[in-house]
């Protein structure tokens, strides 16, 4: 979060004094603005790795464990982020032969150990992706609100759910 606030800060002193300023031809101006989308793009997909703290079966080489490009990189994310501080990563475990699904665990405690983290302070497991989630009555209303007619006659959608039958 420290680094989002000072890349925010950065970017947004930068493109208020220079971007306007005709000392800027335009394609440097062009070009700090893709840099400071780029950043706040990279800050939020990292922000979404460490709070979903999940990797998932295509985040390995198909029948391998190794790690893809995409679970190297969401691996290393998570690897600074645990660093500093302690939590739960999930493996998700979906239909892999057990000796694999033990391998790719293996593979990543290495990793994470090569990447500096005390694996002491991390724990690995078969769990369900993090994240807030939304609750199934949430759920309910936000479909109900993104159809055109609601879904029941009752007044908030939700009592035949509650055994109001």
């Amino acid at each position: 979060m420290r680094r989002l606030i000072a890349v925010m800060t950065t970017a947004a002193a930068l493109t208020a004094g220079a971007c306007n300023s005709p000392q800027w031809p335009e394609q440097r101006r062009e070009v700090m603005n893709a840099w400071s989308v780029n950043e706040y793009q990279r800050d939020s997909i990292e922000a979404a790795i460490v709070s979903q703290h999940t990797l998932y079966p295509y985040h390995f080489v198909q029948n391998g464990a190794d790690l893809n490009e995409l679970g190297a990189r969401d691996l290393s994310v998570l690897a600074e982020h645990y660093r500093d501080n302690p939590g739960t990563l999930k493996v998700r475990r979906a239909d892999t032969a057990s000796d694999l699904y033990n391998s790719r665990l293996a593979t990543v405690s290495a990793l994470l150990v090569e990447h500096g983290v005390d694996t002491d302070r991390v724990k690995i497991n078969n769990g369900p992706a993090g994240g807030d989630g939304v609750s199934s009555e949430r759920m309910l209303i936000i479909l109900d609100e993104k159809m055109d007619e609601p879904m029941s006659d009752d007044s908030d959608g939700l009592s035949s759910f509650r055994g109001n039958r």
